[in-house]
């Protein structure tokens, strides 16, 4: 039941989890930014660029942090760097990083482990300097100009964690050398959304781990446990197993009709006999994650009406995976996989037969079943950087790029109730049938894929898929499944 994944490198990613990834995999980040960097005329390079780190924040008011640090994502992916509180310089000239540090006074070593500048400089096999000496270290660079990291990230529409530099006296003249030019940043966002060699790699052991993690629930899942029985079945396995501390995102473990709320994270009710549950659920090992939904029965045995709309699903997502290669424009795969779920409910039954398919969906009737796209770049963030690079006209798939497939059905009660009284969405809707499933929950089936020349890879093609694969494999190692569903 569990992966027999090995990596091409020879790396123990587990190991990897405490120690940090090798350093020449951060050395060729910057390699592969830097060569991008300079196809572009309107950088110097005769400059340097300034990336801040993470730094723990407290809750509200309190002098508590809820949570382990994670380092900021475009700080890691040049540096490699897991410590908060740092500044990075990037010279673009000589591709030299060097790393600027305040280390803590003595006293701190009473709560907790301090390390000092020449402890990062062994670690990390860079060079580190007192955060008191960066003005002195830029004047002595004397660099054209001085690049800030800094940018709005697309998926949340927050800014970039941008270093603050504090020019005076005899340093205020580089304040005129500071461009404020978000280029730097849409660079470094394209280069992150096609992974190499080694990224792929660990990304693909993290797959496998998240496919064990679903099957132990698969396993596990009985009527009358609780949703976050499930999710508790999740983490300790990781927890346990990987020493993984800090989620991908927040468990969605929906039951009943909690399966049809997107991001539905509160997994505090009874699972009932007959319900589908609905597990959407990653792992963050190393900084990188997966991003995994399966949907299958509480007791193990799907009804008709649950095969018939899961099936509907999967081949939604099928028809997308079969499609996405290199130069596969992300709005076409979006488009298809919204096509397929209008045609498979139209033989249904549930959308009426008189009204053409590119009539729906020009009028969006898709979105009452499916709210969301079909899916995201994933990385080192779970909405990963790169979908929106303003010098890019439309996202086209790119080798290397990691994407989800995630296309679901959804019957979201209060959707449909406004739908049923708008005349120009009612008319296209066999209503009777539409409240006939008003309870079933949702239904969404995500994989996670690296995109090839002619194909992509199913990262997670090893989760059983099909209503049989999955009434199968809960027959043989789900208990209550023996015991119940044995003919």
């Amino acid at each position: 039941m569990e992966h027999n994944f090995k990596s091409k490198f020879n790396i123990d990613y587990t190991k990897s989890e405490l120690t940090g990834l090798p350093n020449n995999f951060f050395i060729k980040h910057r390699e592969k930014y830097l060569t991008k960097v300079k196809t572009f005329k309107e950088i110097d390079t005769n400059s340097i660029l300034i990336i801040q780190a993470g730094d723990s924040i407290s809750l509200y008011d309190t002098d508590v942090n809820m949570q382990y640090f994670l380092q900021e994502s475009n700080f890691y992916y040049i540096t490699g760097v897991r410590e908060e509180g740092l500044k990075a310089i990037l010279d673009l000239s000589s591709s030299k990083l060097s790393l600027f540090y305040t280390q803590p006074n003595d006293e701190m070593r009473v709560w907790e482990k301090v390390m000092t500048k020449e402890d990062l400089s062994k670690k990390y096999e860079i060079d580190v300097y007192d955060m008191t000496d960066i003005n002195k270290f830029i004047k002595y660079r004397d660099p054209k100009t001085i690049l800030l990291l800094e940018g709005i990230n697309d998926n949340s529409s927050l800014p970039v964690n941008t270093a603050h530099l504090d020019f005076k006296d005899e340093y205020a003249y580089l304040n005129d050398r500071i461009v404020h030019d978000n280029l730097s940043y849409e660079i470094l966002k394209d280069v992150r959304s096609t992974k190499l060699d080694h990224e792929i790699d660990l990304m693909t052991f993290i797959n496998e781990i998240t496919i064990d993690g679903h099957l132990q629930m698969m396993a596990n899942i009985k009527p009358g446990i609780n949703e976050r029985d499930l999710e508790m079945i999740f983490f300790n396995y990781f927890y346990k197993k990987y020493y993984t501390r800090i989620w991908a995102y927040p468990c969605i473990g929906g039951g009943n009709k909690n399966s049809a709320t997107l991001h539905y994270e509160n997994n505090d009710e009874v699972l009932k006999d007959g319900g589908l549950f609905l597990a959407d659920m990653g792992v963050r090992i190393c900084n990188y994650t997966s991003d995994v939904t399966s949907t299958f029965p509480v007791n193990g045995k799907f009804t008709k009406k649950q095969k018939e709309i899961y099936d509907i699903v999967l081949k939604s997502n099928l028809a997308v995976q079969n499609m996405v290669k290199e130069g596969t424009i992300y709005s076409s795969m979006d488009k298809l996989s919204k096509i397929v779920i209008l045609e498979e409910l139209q033989k249904l039954g549930m959308l009426k037969k008189e009204y053409s398919i590119d009539e729906m969906f020009n009028n969006k009737i898709h979105s009452l079943f499916m709210a969301h796209g079909l899916g995201h770049e994933l990385g080192l963030d779970v909405h990963d950087l790169g979908r929106y690079v303003k010098y890019k006209s439309e996202l086209a798939m790119e080798i290397g790029t990691v994407y989800t497939v995630e296309p679901g059905i959804y019957f979201v009660d209060f959707v449909f109730q406004n739908a049923f009284k708008n005349e120009d969405q009612k008319k296209y809707l066999n209503v009777d049938m539409i409240k006939s499933y008003l309870d079933f929950g949702g239904v969404r089936i995500e994989d996670d894929v690296v995109v090839t020349k002619d194909g992509c890879i199913n990262m997670t093609k090893r989760i059983p898929r099909t209503t049989d694969e999955i009434e199968k494999f809960m027959s043989k190692h789900n208990t209550f499944c023996k015991m119940n569903n044995s003919k």
